[in-house]
């Protein structure tokens, strides 16, 4: 040891670190995940957590069956003259018409046991992916832990079948990250986005159906106005 070594040197080790290490050292030991490998771990957790979903036909769900039968009687109602004596297709604006307008459609090309199975898969997809999209939007870098949230997709409003709503609340996420990522956009194009979650989720959820189906067309249409304008940030709480 030199006459030019600090003296407090001798006998231990000394080891000093400017401001800037520790933070390279903390994101050394924290696991990164590019896009590419968030995306192939939620596929992979996504067909794991579907396998109750693919191997059963129709699925345990308490009001599923119901909503499965009203897809059928859509689908086929104007082939079908027997149905047609009994029932009648409505259509009006009203939430709740998720399944009404897509699985329908993809009863020609499937059965309609696969093609509930399909929807079921696509809302939990929904879901999944909109809280990654959250947590990107909030924190600017992918991350796995919401990936954490897959055990909760088995709760107990989907349980009970309230699927519609259950796609809606995947929507909603998708909905949230959007807004932020464009919360410093011109007010045009938030504006437009707005409307159509918006409308969407008007039309695709549940929520608070009972009220709004005793309201007027123009009651109704006011209601999703100043819901586009609270989302957009135009209009006051």
């Amino acid at each position: 040891m030199g006459p030019g070594s600090p003296p407090c040197s001798r006998g231990k080790i000394v080891w000093s670190c400017t401001v800037q290490e520790p933070a390279a050292c903390q994101q050394s030991y924290t696991p990164a995940f590019s896009g590419a490998q968030t995306a192939v771990l939620l596929v992979l957790l996504l067909l794991l957590v579907s396998i109750p979903i693919w191997t059963n036909q129709l699925p345990p769900l308490s009001d599923y069956a119901n909503h499965l039968a009203r897809m059928h009687v859509i689908a086929t109602i104007n082939k079908d003259p027997d149905l047609a004596l009994f029932y009648e297709i409505d259509w009006q604006i009203i939430p709740n018409l998720m399944m009404d307008l897509t699985i329908p459609l993809l009863a020609p090309v499937v059965p309609i046991y696969h093609a509930g199975q399909i929807f079921l898969v696509a809302t939990f997809a929904l879901i999944m992916s909109g809280a990654l999209a959250l947590n990107r939007a909030l924190f600017g870098r992918w991350s796995v832990f919401p990936l954490v949230a897959f055990p909760l997709l088995y709760n107990y409003i989907f349980l009970i079948g309230l699927v519609n709503y259950i796609f809606g609340i995947g929507l909603s996420l998708w909905a949230l990250a959007c807004w932020i990522w464009l919360r410093e956009r011109h007010w045009s194009l938030r504006i437009t986005i707005s409307t159509l979650f918006v409308t969407a989720l008007y039309l695709l959820s549940s929520f608070r159906s009972r009220d709004l189906r005793r309201r007027s067309l123009c009651d109704r249409v006011l209601v999703v106005l100043v819901a586009i304008q609270r989302t957009a940030g135009l209009a006051p709480d």
